[in-house]
Parts: C-alpha cells; structure tokens; sequence
C-alpha cells in the first residue's frame, strides 16, 4: 500500500510540474506574440557633431577616458558620432563612430567640448556639416579593385571592393588606415592606393526637402584646386549629397565650366518631372552651345543600400540637351534653342521634346534662317511615324 502512495505522489507531483511547464510555456509564447505585434521601439540615440576649430585638425578617439590613453584614431570636423551613455559627466565622453549595425564602427571616447549635440527631428536644429577630404580610388592592381575592409587589419574581412577612379569620403585616420565612408559601406582602406581630388573645399551647403516623401537632403558644392588660371575652363569638382542626419550618401565628380555656383553652372530642378528635383551642370562650351551634365533624382533606386534607398543617377541621355532648356511640368514639355554654325548662313533652332519611356525625345523643330538678301525661311519638323520629318517650309521678309 506504501509503495502504491509513493508511486501516486510521484505521478502528482510530475503532472503538476507539467502543468507549470505548460502554463509558463503559453505565458512566453502570449509574450513573445505580442512583442511580434508591438515591438519596443529602436534606442533613441543622440547624436553629435565633430567641431573642430579648423577642417583640418583631427578630434581624436581614445580607448579610456583620458587623454593620456591610446589613441585610436583621429577624426576629422563634421563627422557624425553616437553618444553610448544617456547621461554622463566628465571631460570625456563614450561615442560610436558609425551606425550601430555597422561592423566597421569605432567605439571609444572622445573630449566633450569639442562634440555638438543636435536633435535630426527638428527641423531648426543647427547641423554641422562634414568638411572631410574627398579621395579617388588609385589601385595598382589589376583589375584594378581596391579593397575596403572591416576593420585596420590586413587579414580583415573585404566587405567590398572599389574600382579605380571611384570617390571616397575620409572620415578619419586610424594608425596607417583610413577610416572612410564609401558608395553604399563604410570600412577601413589604405592611404597608399588613395589619391587626393585636388584640396577640396566645401563652396555652399543647402538643405532641401524633396518631393512627396519629404526627403531631407543637404547638398555640398565643392571646389577642388584643380582649376587652371582660365576660370571658364572644364575642370573636376564634388558634388556631395548627404542624409537628414548629413551622413554623407553620394559624393558625385561633375565637368564643370568654372567654379560651381548655384546662381550659374549648377541648376536645381525637376527634369523628368516626377516631383523631384534633378540637377545639371554646365559642363563646357563648344561649337557656339552650352554643353551640361545631367543628373536624375531617384527615390526608391538603390536596393543595395535600404537604408539611404535614393540617390541621384547620371543620365546620359539628357546630354542632346543643350543652351539653357526649359521644363514645363505642366505639358510634360522640354524647350531648347540653338544657333548652328555649320550652316551657309544664320540660322536659329527652337526644339520641343517629350520623354519617352524617361528619354528626351524631339517631336518638333522649327528652323529659322536668315537669307542674305535678308528673307527668312522657316523650316518645320514634327515627329513621324518615328523620325523627325520636314512638314512645312516658307519664307517671310523682315519689316524694314
């Protein structure tokens, strides 16, 4: 009889324990349901701004709070760091350098007074902007890809590779690396395989908001030391787009025909007309025409990147566009003028284009040229069937 009350209590206390399992497993599973349906929301990190007193000096990042500790590297004015503490006292201060999901970030502390705070949400918020240097990629090897890699180490994972010729962004200095933001990563790359972009020099910085999302973007204008002493000539300079946060998303080498200038050579407006705001630059001057570089707004084009999804895009085919265009969003309608020289006498083209499939397309041309007797004969074009026909032709003599 002892031996059945044993083996009941045993059988009791196992269903009871199941019974707990159970109850505390439903508990867990309620929870983690309802954390699926309510997630807590993201740290809401504060965000501070390099300021140093010169561009060129470099705030350095140090491994204790003293200045007395290592030195992790040097970073340079207008680069963006997260404060790791909410609140903290002393002349130091904790930061990450980078995105908190970024494996490239560098973490230490850095001196207090020498780091702006600002808030991204508020749309009065004072906002440094970054000053670092612009590099172009200068690989010796062949293909020629250089590589950018996690961390300032020579066996470090390669996050990604660049081709000669691409633009970098120099956040700071980290022993005989350089910690940069490149196209679509950020990483550590070697200076040696670097080239500098001319000394250059942030002209303006403007912020805009862009078209139905709102998009927050600031725009740099950047002069590179490479112009020669006749100020209208060709030369290369930065066009540098950052985020609402001015981490830095694009930085784009443009031809361009003296000094950028937002009141000259470079425009700001919707070409394509989708709302956005495009942007050209007047690249050069040739055969009596303003030749200009195009560059479209793209809200949603870059899924490598889902978190700065736009960018602007150059686009080549807007080239045939040239001597000042006019956008008419209203009839979707582009207008150019010209003044040909290869013609026996003074002639004059006004031309119509729509966009077909986003491409400039002529529909109409009217050509007007002055007759040495001082008649005028017009020629008109209009699209046909899909080429440009002559459809009309007529003279007219000038009133005395």
């Amino acid at each position: 009889m002892r031996v059945v009350l044993t083996w009941l209590n045993k059988i009791r206390r196992a269903l009871t324990l199941a019974a707990v399992i159970i109850i505390a497993l439903t508990f867990v599973g309620s929870r983690a349901e309802e954390a699926r349906e309510n997630p807590l929301p993201e740290p809401a990190w504060r965000v501070g701004v390099i300021a140093t007193e010169s561009p060129e000096e470099l705030l350095p990042l140090y491994a204790e709070p003293s200045a007395s500790s290592l030195t992790l590297g040097g970073y340079y004015a207008g680069v963006n760091v997260l404060f790791l503490e909410s609140e903290s006292e002393g002349l130091m201060v904790p930061v990450r350098v980078g995105s908190p999901d970024d494996p490239a970030s560098a973490t230490g502390y850095m001196e207090r007074s020498r780091l702006i705070e600002w808030d991204a949400s508020d749309p009065e918020a004072d906002k440094p902007v970054p000053y670092s240097p612009v590099l172009a990629v200068q690989s010796r090897s062949e293909p020629g890809w250089l590589n950018l890699r996690e961390r300032p180490f020579h066996n470090s994972r390669v996050i990604e590779q660049y081709p000669s010729g691409a633009l970098i962004d120099v956040l700071g200095v980290v022993g005989e690396w350089l910690h940069v933001s490149a196209p679509g990563a950020s990483g550590y790359m070697q200076p040696q395989f670097l080239s500098p972009i001319g000394k250059a020099r942030v002209l303006t910085s403007d912020e805009f908001t862009f078209g139905r999302d709102s998009i927050s973007v600031t725009i740099q204008l950047l002069e590179t030391g490479e112009r020669t002493d006749t100020p209208s000539e060709a030369a290369t300079e930065i066009v540098r787009v950052l985020d609402d946060r001015h981490d830095v998303i694009q930085t784009i080498a443009v031809q361009s025909a003296g000094q950028l200038n937002r009141d000259a050579n470079f425009i700001l407006e919707d070409m394509n007309f989708d709302g956005y705001p495009d942007f050209r630059v007047l690249a050069d001057y040739a055969d009596n025409q303003t030749h200009y570089q195009y560059w479209l707004f793209d809200p949603y084009g870059d899924p490598d990147d889902p978190a700065h999804p736009w960018r602007f895009v150059r686009a080549e085919a807007y080239e045939i566009l040239k001597n000042e265009p006019s956008f008419d969003a209203q009839v979707q309608r582009i207008y150019t003028n010209a003044s040909p020289k290869d013609t026996d006498c003074p002639a004059y083209v006004d031309s119509v284009y729509d966009l077909d499939d986003g491409v400039p397309r002529l529909i109409e041309a009217l050509h007007t040229l002055i007759l040495p007797d001082g008649a005028l004969r017009f020629q008109l074009y209009e699209l046909q069937g899909g080429s440009v026909e002559l459809m009309h032709e007529w003279s007219e003599r000038m009133d005395n």
